[in-house]
Order: structure tokens, then C-alpha cells, then sequence
């Protein structure tokens, strides 16, 4: 997948306005997390999200094309998470701040939050066995 290809994907998306379209997509991205965590990206399919997720496929199909473009929102939710968390630390970094120990504080939060719970090994294991995801986590 290209980054054209993976632009392509995050634009095809529509951003929900309302609030039931907003709790639709979040109930789509839990069942997918879910089914991530006990089959694996290859056991993943937009019938067993929409399944899950208590949606019609078509739904699931209004979202996202196919189920890598799933993956690939899912990725780039995580790691919007994790420059979040890294603009709030900077905002917080005082000219008297112990920088080895923001450093170190900063480190070991950005590894937790890739080895915390099951989603999250899950998500980085279907990054580096699914080709077309792969490079995402090279972009």
C-alpha cells in the first residue's frame, strides 16, 4: 500500500457528524479491535465486524471499502493517540524540567502503549504480517 494508497484510504472515510453515525463507527472499530485480538488480521472480514458490531455490512461498507482500510484507520487512530500524548508532554516541559527524566518518562509511556493490553500487540502484529499494512508502519 502505498501513501498515496493509504491517503486514499483515510479520505474515503467520512467523518461522522452525528452522534449516532460518531457511536457506529466507534461500535465498527471495538468489533474490529475484538476480532484483531482473538483471530488475528487473517481472520478479520467486514461480515464478522458488521456481525459484531451489531451493524448491517453495508454499514461497515459506508466506512471503510474493505478491512485493511479498517486496519489502517485503526492504525492511524493508535498513533494519533501517541502523538497526542506527545504534544501534552511538551506542553508541560518547563525550563526547569529534568529532561532525562521526561525522556525516560516519555519512552516508556510510547512502549506501553504498543504492549499494553492484547489490541495493542495485535494491531502491531498485523502490521508486520500483512504486506499492504507493513508499510504503514514505515510512512
Amino acid at each position: 500500500m502505498s501513501s498515496g494508497k493509504t491517503e486514499d484510504v483515510l479520505r474515503h472515510r467520512p467523518a461522522p457528524q452525528q452522534a449516532r453515525a460518531r457511536a457506529t463507527v466507534a461500535k465498527i472499530q471495538e468489533a474490529a479491535k475484538i476480532i484483531l485480538v482473538e483471530q488475528g488480521p487473517h481472520g478479520l472480514n467486514t461480515n464478522l465486524i458488521a456481525e459484531r458490531a451489531g451493524v448491517n455490512v453495508a454499514t461497515v461498507y459506508n466506512y471503510y471499502p474493505d478491512k485493511f482500510a479498517v486496519l489502517v484507520h485503526l492504525f492511524s487512530d493508535f498513533e494519533d493517540e501517541r502523538a497526542s500524548y506527545v504534544r501534552e508532554q511538551l506542553d508541560k516541559l518547563g525550563p526547569d524540567s529534568n529532561l532525562s527524566e521526561w525522556t525516560s518518562t516519555i519512552i516508556d509511556r510510547l512502549a506501553s502503549m504498543r504492549t499494553d493490553g492484547g489490541y495493542q500487540i495485535a494491531l502491531r502484529r498485523a502490521l508486520v504480517s500483512v504486506p499492504e499494512l507493513a508499510r504503514l508502519d514505515h510512512e
